[in-house]
C-alpha cells in the first residue's frame, strides 16, 4: 500500500512542475479557485461540505501532519462542527494514517471498560459498585486498542508537531454500547468514523459531532477494493452472547464485519476524522515559496496562519500603477512574496524572497509567469510569509493601496516677538511631516511682517497620495496642490506676524454699599498690551457673572465679585495665542456701610444767680447784699 501512496504523491508533484511557459494566455478576471486557495470562511460555510447523499460538489484537501512513516498527511476539508466551540472546521482522511492495527488485542466477549476520563454521567449510574469500571462488549469503542492507538497518534510529535496538535480540537462524538444498551460520549482529537447505523452499507460513513455529516467513500476516494479500515460502529449479533461484531471499512458498497473473537486480525487500516481550530488561521493554499508554477485542480493545500506578530513584514499593492510595494520585517526567518490568481485556463502563483524594502512591478510578474494580457491585482491574492521554527507557515496578507486626496495640517502662525515654529502636525493617517522651512533667516517674529512657510509631507508604507492633494491648514483650506516627483507632497503658506495679547488691563469698579447692581454701568472696552508693546482697544460685548458670585445688597459687609469677558472681538493687528480667545476680569467691590457715631446729648445748665443790689435807707446809709434773692 504504501509504495501506492508513494507513486501517488510523486506523480501530483510531478504534475506541479510543469514548465512555467505552459501556462495559458488569457486574461485573469477571477479568484484562485477555492480547492488551491481557501479563506477561513469558506472552510467552515460549507463550501466543501456533502450533501446529504454524501456526495460533494467541491472536494478540497489540505496536508496536515505525516503518517506513521513520516509522509505527509491529507485530509479532505469539510465545514464547521457546531459541537465544537469556536471556529473550526472537520476534516477526515480516506488515506490511512497507519495500518496493521488490531480494533481490540483481546477476545473475549466481555472486556472492562475504565470510564473516569470520558463520559461519567452516563457510566456513574451503571457501576453499581463505584469503582469507576464498568463490564462492556469486545467491540466497545472506548475501550478499544484502536482508540488508544489513536490517542497516541495525536499525541505522537513525529506524527504531529506540537504546533500542529495545537490546531487539534477534541471532538465529542457518541457511540453505543451494547452491552449496557447507553450511547456514552468519548472526546479526542483523532478519533473512528461511524457507519451510523450497522446495517448500513459501508460506502457511506458518518462523521463529526452526533455524527452530523455523511460521506460516500466512493465520491471521495472511489473503488479501492484494497483499502479497508475500522470503523467505531458495533455491530449487534442476533446471539448477545457472542458479544456482536466488529464493523470495519472498506471502500466499496458493501458491509464487512469481522467477529469480536477475530478482532486481532492484521492488515487493518486506521483512517480516522479529526477537527481543525481555525482561530488564528487565515486561509489555505496550494502555493508553495521559492517556485513560481502552476497549480492542478486538485493540488494539496497547506494552511497559513495569521502572522501579524511574527514581524515578517509589509506588503501592499497599487492597481493605478501596477504594483506591489513590500518590505520584510525583523524577523530572521525567509520572507516570501507569494501572489497566486487564475487565468482564464489555468491556477498559477508567482514567489519571490524578499530581502528588505521592494517595489515589484506587475509587468515583472507577467514575465516571470508568462501572462500575456495585463494583470489584475485586485483579483489576485498576494500575501508575504515565513516558515517558522515551529513548522507552522505564517502569513501576512496585502492590503490595497489607500490613495490620500485631503491633508489637515497645524502650525503655530508666526506672532510678534515670538520665534517661527520648527515643526508641524499633520492629522491625515498615513502622511508623516518630513520638514518645515521658513523663507527668512529670522528666527523670531517681527510685528506686521509676512512669512511664507513650506511644509513637506510624505505618505506612509500603503498610502500615495492623488495626483491633486487639497491642504487645510490651521483650519483653512488651500488651494490644491501636486504631488512633487519623488511623491512627496510640499504645502506652502504666507502668514502675517500679527501682534500678540501680551497683558490686559482688567477693570475694577468700586461702589457704595447697598448698590442696585443692575444700575452700574460696566466698562464696554477693556485695554491690551501686545508683544509688540503697542496699546489696543477691545470691545466688550457681554461681562458673564462669575457662577460662585453671591450678591447680598442688603449685606452691610464688603463683598467682591467677579465678572468675566471674552476678547472675542479683537482689532486686526492682534491675533490670539494658541487660536484662542482670552478672558477679561472685572472685579466689583460693593463697600462695607459706613459706620454713624451716635449724637452727643446737651448738658443740663443751672440758672444763673441773680443779683439783687445794695439797699439805701433814708437816711443816706448804704445797706450790702447778703445773698442771692
Amino acid at each position: 500500500m504504501k509504495k501506492i501512496k508513494i507513486f501517488i504523491l510523486t506523480l501530483l508533484l510531478a504534475i506541479t512542475l510543469l514548465p512555467v511557459n505552459t501556462i495559458a494566455e488569457g486574461v485573469q478576471t477571477t479568484t484562485p479557485d477555492v480547492t488551491v486557495y481557501a479563506t477561513k470562511e469558506q472552510m467552515m460555510d460549507g463550501t466543501f461540505a456533502p450533501k446529504s447523499d454524501g456526495t460533494a460538489d467541491i472536494k478540497a484537501q489540505i496536508q496536515f501532519g505525516k503518517d506513521d512513516i513520516g509522509l505527509d498527511y491529507q485530509w479532505f476539508i469539510l465545514k464547521a462542527d457546531q459541537g465544537v466551540e469556536g471556529d473550526n472546521t472537520i476534516i477526515f482522511s480516506m488515506d490511512f494514517i497507519a495500518d496493521k492495527r488490531i480494533f481490540n488485542s483481546t477476545s473475549e466477549a466481555k472486556i472492562i471498560y475504565d470510564y473516569t476520563k470520558d463520559d461519567i454521567t452516563v457510566y456513574s449510574e451503571i457501576d453499581s459498585d463505584n469503582d469507576g469500571k464498568v463490564t462492556v462488549s469486545g467491540n466497545h469503542y472506548g475501550a478499544s486498542d484502536l482508540r488508544k492507538d489513536l490517542i497516541a497518534m495525536a499525541s505522537n510529535e513525529n506524527m504531529f508537531s506540537p504546533a500542529e496538535q495545537e490546531l487539534m480540537n477534541a471532538t465529542p462524538i457518541k457511540t453505543r454500547d451494547i452491552n449496557n444498551d447507553v450511547m456514552y460520549t468519548t472526546s479526542d482529537k483523532l478519533y473512528a468514523m461511524s457507519s451510523g447505523n450497522p446495517n448500513n452499507s459501508s460506502s457511506k460513513v458518518k462523521l463529526g459531532s452526533l455524527d452530523q455529516l455523511t460521506i460516500s467513500t466512493r465520491t471521495y476516494v472511489g473503488s479501492y477494493p484494497t483499502l479497508h479500515g475500522w470503523l467505531r460502529t458495533p455491530f449487534m449479533d442476533d446471539d448477545p452472547d457472542y458479544g456482536g461484531k466488529v464493523n470495519y471499512l472498506e471502500c466499496l458498497n458493501t458491509t464487512k464485519t469481522v467477529p469480536y473473537n477475530s478482532t486481532i486480525a492484521p492488515g487493518i487500516f486506521v483512517i480516522p476524522a479529526s477537527n481543525l481550530n481555525l482561530t488564528d488561521v487565515l486561509f489555505a493554499s496550494a502555493a508553495k515559496a521559492g517556485s513560481t508554477e502552476i497549480i492542478q485542480s486538485n493540488a494539496i493545500m497547506t494552511l497559513r496562519l495569521d502572522g501579524k506578530d511574527k514581524n515578517i513584514g509589509e506588503v501592499y499593492y497599487d492597481e493605478e500603477n501596477k504594483e506591489i510595494i513590500v518590505s520584510k520585517g525583523s524577523t530572521e526567518n525567509k520572507v516570501h512574496l507569494i501572489l497566486q490568481g487564475k487565468d482564464s485556463r489555468n491556477n498559477w502563483y508567482y514567489s519571490k524572497e524578499i530581502t528588505g524594502k521592494e517595489v515589484i512591478k506587475a509587468s515583472d510578474i507577467e514575465d516571470a509567469i508568462g501572462l500575456t494580457p495585463e494583470l489584475i491585482l485586485a483579483n489576485s491574492k498576494i500575501w508575504i510569509e515565513i516558515t517558522d521554527t515551529d513548522g507552522m507557515k505564517y502569513a501576512v496578507e496585502a492590503k490595497a493601496v489607500q490613495e490620500i486626496t485631503t491633508v489637515e495640517l497645524s502650525v503655530e502662525a508666526p506672532a510678534a516677538g515670538k520665534s517661527l515654529a520648527s515643526t508641524a502636525t499633520c492629522n491625515t493617517t498615513g502622511v508623516t511631516v518630513d520638514s518645515i522651512t521658513w523663507d527668512t533667516s529670522d528666527t523670531t517674529a517681527g510685528y506686521n511682517k509676512t512669512y511664507t512657510t513650506s511644509i513637506k509631507l510624505s505618505a506612509a508604507s500603503g498610502y500615495e497620495f492623488a495626483n491633486s492633494v487639497t491642504p487645510k491648514l490651521n483650519d483653512k483650506e488651500l488651494s490644491p496642490v501636486s504631488t512633487d516627483t519623488d511623491g512627496t507632497l510640499t504645502v506652502t503658506y504666507q502668514f502675517t506676524a500679527k501682534d500678540t495679547i501680551k497683558e490686559i488691563a482688567n477693570p475694577t469698579i468700586t461702589v457704595k454699599n447697598g448698590t442696585d447692581i443692575s444700575t452700574i454701568q460696566f466698562p464696554d472696552k477693556v485695554t491690551v498690551t501686545g508683544n509688540s508693546s503697542n496699546t489696543y482697544q477691545v470691545i466688550i460685548t457681554e461681562w458673564e457673572p462669575d457662577p460662585n458670585n453671591n450678591y447680598d445688597q442688603d449685606c452691610k459687609d464688603e463683598q467682591i465679585l467677579k465678572y468675566y469677558a471674552n476678547l472675542k472681538e479683537i482689532p486686526g493687528e492682534l491675533e490670539y495665542c494658541n487660536s484662542e480667545a482670552p478672558d477679561a476680569t472685572l472685579t466689583l467691590v460693593v463697600k462695607a456701610a459706613e459706620i454713624v457715631p451716635p449724637a452727643t446729648p446737651k448738658p443740663t445748665s443751672t440758672p444763673a444767680p441773680v443779683s439783687t443790689p445794695n439797699s439805701v435807707t433814708d437816711d443816706g446809709y448804704v445797706v450790702p447784699n447778703t445773698g442771692v434773692k
